[in-house]
């Protein structure tokens, strides 16, 4: 049944990928689990489109199959994420693409953070505004275009600006980024995957929490 989820989300099966989406929960499975088979469904789509076999008109046609399967399994945008993990703010900066973003915030939300998305072409003020009103332990930022690399700095700097205590740290991602982008940036980490960005907030999380040689946590934000 996984792998037929994965296949049929990489072939665009629209009706056949929502429907195992139901029978998986259905067979309570649980969500945060549907959700990495979506991921590797995506994955094996954005794969087939840079190397040509899939055209952007697909691409779109995946977001539409990954946000109804969110609806499913009640991890749509309309739906508030509570964040036992604390908070992270996600926006995409410069331009309008949105896919990565949504992924993004789907999978840390299933991962037990508070995802707030701040939309996209966001600006360094919006960023800047929405650190001083939620106090995040996280902030994620897309960039889709190397064009978009310099807001992307100014994002950065606007969050560092606002973060009077230090305590933000700062993921960079994107299909135009990489490790050296994120540093000229200076960002914390550059996560390829969003499985990566949940490894990199929950390791952080753990140093925070738990209290070196003790079994209690100091209070979590």
């Amino acid at each position: 049944m996984p792998s037929s989820l994965v296949d049929e989300f990489a072939n665009l099966a629209e009706a056949s990928t929502l429907e195992r989406v139901k029978e998986l929960l259905d067979s309570h499975q649980k969500a945060a689990d549907i959700l990495v088979m979506l991921q590797m469904g995506m994955e094996i789509v954005s794969r087939r489109y840079e190397r040509g076999e899939y055209a952007v008109a697909d691409m779109i046609v995946a977001s539409d199959i990954f946000a109804n399967a969110l609806g499913i399994l009640g991890l749509g945008p309309s739906r508030p994420r509570a964040g036992r993990m604390g908070s992270i703010l996600i926006g995409t900066v410069y331009d309008g693409h949105e896919l990565g973003k949504n992924l993004l915030g789907a999978i840390l939300g299933a991962a037990g953070l508070r995802v707030i998305d701040l939309g996209v072409r966001v600006q360094p003020v919006d960023f800047q505004r929405a650190v001083r009103h939620y106090h995040p332990k996280f902030v994620g930022i897309s960039c889709a275009s190397s064009l978009g690399f310099q807001v992307m700095r100014y994002c950065v700097e606007a969050v560092r600006r606002a973060d009077l205590r230090n305590e933000i740290r700062i993921l960079v991602g994107g299909s135009a980024c990489d490790e050296s982008s994120a540093a000229w940036a200076g960002a914390d980490v550059f996560c390829r995957t969003p499985r990566e960005a949940v490894a990199y907030c929950r390791a952080l999380r753990s140093k925070w929490t738990v209290i070196p040689g003790g079994s209690g946590h100091s209070p979590a934000p």
